[in-house]
């Protein structure tokens, strides 16, 4: 049972924040084009796709945290509603 609950958080965790994490990539790179992106007043040392991938991975990485969190502090009260 426990894996089961394990495995079922985890795709509560990643799936939400992966539907997330392609909209805010989405509505990100549709306002600023990488290419014309500094970091530290250098250009961005990337190709446009590798920034893609990286701003995706980065997003899908705050809105899992996010999500995680929610999940941990819901936690209490569906432990509570199984009684």
């Amino acid at each position: 049972m426990t894996t089961t609950l394990n495995a079922r958080c985890w795709m509560w965790t990643l799936w939400p924040s992966f539907l997330i994490a392609a909209l805010a990539t989405g509505v990100f790179f549709s306002l600023f084009d990488p290419m014309d992106m500094r970091v530290f007043g250098k250009p961005l040392a990337v190709s446009p796709m590798a920034a893609y991938t990286l701003g995706f991975l980065g997003f899908w990485a705050v809105a899992a945290s996010a999500v995680w969190l929610a999940l941990l502090l819901a936690r209490p009260c569906m432990v509570g509603d199984q009684k």
